[in-house]
């Protein structure tokens, strides 16, 4: 029980818990009584004298279990309050430690009841309970957020007050919370298994360490499924810790009830068991399945994904647990409409008033007709968007129905393919169908590595819409900055910063989306550091954040990569010590939100490693590197562009440490994986090449070194406006290995003139540093 409970309808007389007395004071709190006390801890209602008087729940750890495991889970539980406020989250207030050196915490008071007690003993509706859990959704995601896994989520913990005449519901006890980044506290006792059994999730039961927000999300659906149904999702003896059954569908089981029962449950919800009946069939059944998936892999993500699952429900729209068939979307058009269906029926009852010979009632039958046309017109025209955009993805995936494949393999290249191939020749007398179309279909391929497809698709989508589409529309200035990153990333860097700035000036004059102008911000901040403009770089890069700063907590994975951005601009100009606190910043808010296993994780984690590797904290950057390509190897196709950089870096890290076998067997991975995915002559093989060449020099394979060196400038060299600093050093790579390898020191000497010339002219931060490299290449040289 956690001290924020409140005991008093409970425990009855008061008690100490262990037979002794109660202390009288804590600190600077008058103890009134004891509240309760749970594993570790006992929990008193006390009151606070100094700096403020207020009523508090005081937790202390029990006096019988003062060990250092107790002490230990204590600590931790304290640490896990602290790093939380929100509104259904128990407020911490104070933390000391006792004359005797135990440690306790004052937080607030909460005299609620337990969340179906509550709601059971008030006949709440069904809405009204789903409303009530969307905030403990809410709460439970901020915790994520900060960091934390719960992982005790259940009615006792979840504690309901009301706060002018508002039901507010407080999540409380996280004493076995978990950091997600790190242990709050070890599991001191090996196969322990920490939560309450029928709330664990199939991986939590089996002891796993490797648990992530699913987790909890598996705790919220079984919370649900007791909320709407008044019943356990498992029959007696079901939960198998080894290959479990899936949960009862709800309604299935509430279906198998005796009326009695039945009628019972119902009228605490203030709903007949028909209608219950029909709410759990049509939506809930999916919501509570998909959140208690054996399979966290097919559960809601996050605790904010289920929410907006649960809202698209509230707000009669389309439900992505499930099956998007055509008869669900029209059920769901329609209910959402309403108003043109009535609108419609009315027209029927004011012709017939027409008919009665009224002149009054004539006129308002047109009128009523004329609106009902109107309305009539509008719900075919969505309802024929929906059907032609769900006939046009039936259709591309038909080509995977064994009647169409034959034993063949399709792959999602061939799906986007086919689905392309259809999209020029069809959808032409719908414009904005085939526009979004195309721009998602643009953004697969992007996503794929398949940029030359990917441009092709996304600028079709902005000729198609640009023309009908407000230009401050958000969806069509997102479209602008997927076209300005995939030309980026093919190396048209002009072509790039041409499209970004055009989309952010649309931005600027009406910044409505803070996410969008984020995202456009970091994308022409890495073409400005490319181009040689570092002071406009980071000026960019911080804009986005300050951006992002007031609407974080809505948009984590922008902030993310807002955050990352900086940290890896910071990274390229050496400026390690700031850049490192940056990445892991960011990785510790997109974690919680979109799991390990996700491709943006990979590359960040991946900018985290090469951050370390520059740092000279070897082993932490092979860490994260080996870890990053783990997951993309996983998820990515073997020629995908982003697989070739986290070669390329751990290849780099192995060089400088030393170990050039293993250096070379990855940089010539490396540099195969993205010559198959963006040709030979893409501004980022140059990078590759340079550090294969470094790899080729240090075993004093010369030749090898000088083809790489003079493979990159030519690259380089045909690069507009490129950063003169990168033809700077690819030059003086070649003099250095002219003169000291291959002993050509006329030729050499030529070069590294040329190397001086550029870093002398040039206005880096790091102009000096540069110059003096070059220079002493050149010394080394004449001598």
């Amino acid at each position: 029980m956690d001290g924020a409970a409140s005991a008093e309808d409970r425990t009855g007389a008061p008690s100490s818990g262990e037979g002794g007395d109660l202390p009288s004071q804590i600190g600077p709190f008058r103890i009134r009584r004891e509240l309760g006390h749970g594993g570790m801890g006992s929990v008193y209602l006390a009151e606070q004298l100094a700096p403020m008087e207020r009523v508090v729940a005081l937790k202390l750890v029990r006096a019988s279990l003062r060990s250092p495991e107790a002490i230990i889970r204590f600590e931790a539980e304290r640490q896990a309050m602290a790093r939380l406020s929100h509104p259904n989250v128990a407020t911490l207030y104070e933390a000391g430690t006792t004359d005797d050196g135990f440690p306790y915490f004052a937080m607030e008071f909460v005299p609620g009841e337990a969340l179906i007690e509550y709601c059971d003993a008030r006949n709440l509706s069904l809405d009204a309970r789903l409303h009530l859990f969307l905030d403990v959704c809410d709460a439970v995601q901020h915790a994520h957020q900060k960091g934390l896994l719960h992982r005790d989520l259940k009615p006792d913990n979840i504690l309901v007050t009301e706060v002018q005449g508002r039901a507010v519901p407080k999540v409380i006890d996280f004493g076995i919370a978990k950091a997600l980044d790190e242990p709050l506290h070890a599991e001191l006792r090996d196969g322990a298994v920490a939560g309450t059994p029928a709330f664990m999730s199939p991986e939590a039961l089996r002891g796993s360490r490797d648990l992530d927000t699913s987790t909890d999300v598996y705790a919220l659906g079984v919370l649900l499924y007791r909320l709407v149904t008044g019943l356990n999702p498992f029959r007696p003896g079901q939960r198998q810790v080894e290959d479990p059954e899936p949960p009862q569908r709800p309604s299935t089981q509430f279906r198998s009830l005796l009326p009695p029962a039945a009628q019972a449950h119902a009228a605490r919800r203030s709903v007949r068991v028909r209608s219950l009946l029909a709410r759990l069939e049509r939506d809930l059944d999916w919501i509570i399945l998909k959140a208690m998936e054996n399979d966290r892999q097919r559960r809601y993500r996050t605790a904010q994904a289920l929410a907006t699952d649960l809202n698209h429900y509230l707000e009669e729209r389309v439900v992505d647990a499930v099956p998007a068939t055509l008869g669900y979307r029209a059920g769901r058009f329609i209910r959402r409409h309403r108003l043109a269906v009535l609108a419609s029926s009315a027209l029927i009852l004011a012709l017939i008033i027409g008919f009665l010979g009224t002149t009054v009632g004539l006129m308002r039958a047109l009128e009523a007709e004329r609106e009902a046309r109107q309305a009539e017109a509008a719900a075919e025209l969505e309802a024929d968007r929906a059907e032609r955009v769900s006939e046009f993805l039936v259709e591309i995936f038909k080509v995977s129905d064994p009647g169409e494949a034959r034993g063949s393999t399709i792959t999602a290249r061939e799906l986007l393919d086919r689905g392309a191939e259809r999209l020029d020749r069809e959808l032409r007398t719908q414009p904005l169908v085939r526009g979004r179309l195309m721009g998602t279909v643009g953004e697969v391929y992007s996503n794929l590595g398949l940029f030359a497809e990917a441009e092709r698709m996304l600028a079709g989508s902005l000729e198609l819409r640009g023309g009908t589409l407000p230009a401050t529309d958000a969806e069509l200035i997102a479209t602008w900055l997927a076209v300005g990153r995939v030309q980026s990333l093919q190396g048209e860097y002009e072509a790039a910063t041409k499209t970004l700035e055009a989309g952010l000036e649309l931005l600027r004059s009406d910044p409505a989306v803070a996410e969008l102008l984020a995202e456009g911000l970091v994308q022409l901040a890495a073409l400005r550091r490319l181009l040689g403009r570092p002071d406009d770089a980071e000026a960019l890069g911080r804009e986005a954040i300050d951006v992002l700063a007031p609407v974080a907590d809505r948009h984590p994975q922008s902030m993310a990569s807002a955050l990352t951005g900086l940290g890896w601009f910071l990274t390229s100009v050496n400026r390690q010590a700031e850049a490192i606190p940056l990445l892991e910043q960011a990785l510790a808010i997109l974690t919680p939100d979109v799991g390990n296993d996700h491709p943006e994780v990979a590359i960040l984690r991946r900018m985290l490693g090469a951050s370390l590797l520059y740092a000279g904290r070897y082993e932490e950057a092979e860490r994260e590197l080996t870890a990053a390509i783990e997951v993309q190897r996983s998820v990515l196709p073997a020629s995908h562009p982003e697989l070739g950089e986290s070669y390329s870096l751990l290849g780099q890290l192995y060089s400088v440490s030393g170990q050039s076998d293993k250096a070379l067997t990855w940089l010539e991975l490396a540099l195969e994986t993205t010559e198959a995915g963006l040709g030979s002559e893409h501004p980022t093989i140059a990078l590759i090449i340079q550090r294969l060449g470094l790899a080729y020099a240090d075993q004093g394979s010369w030749d090898l070194a000088r083809a790489a060196f003079e493979r990159e400038l030519a690259i380089l060299e045909a690069i507009p406006n490129i950063d003169d600093r990168m033809v700077g050093l690819a030059l003086n790579n070649l003099g250095w290995v002219l003169s000291d390898g291959l002993s050509q020191l006329e030729e050499g000497e030529r070069i590294l003139q040329r190397a001086v010339l550029i870093f002398e002219s040039g206005n880096d931060p790091d102009q000096d540093y540069w110059v003096a490299i070059s220079r002493w290449s050149l010394a080394n040289n004449l001598r």
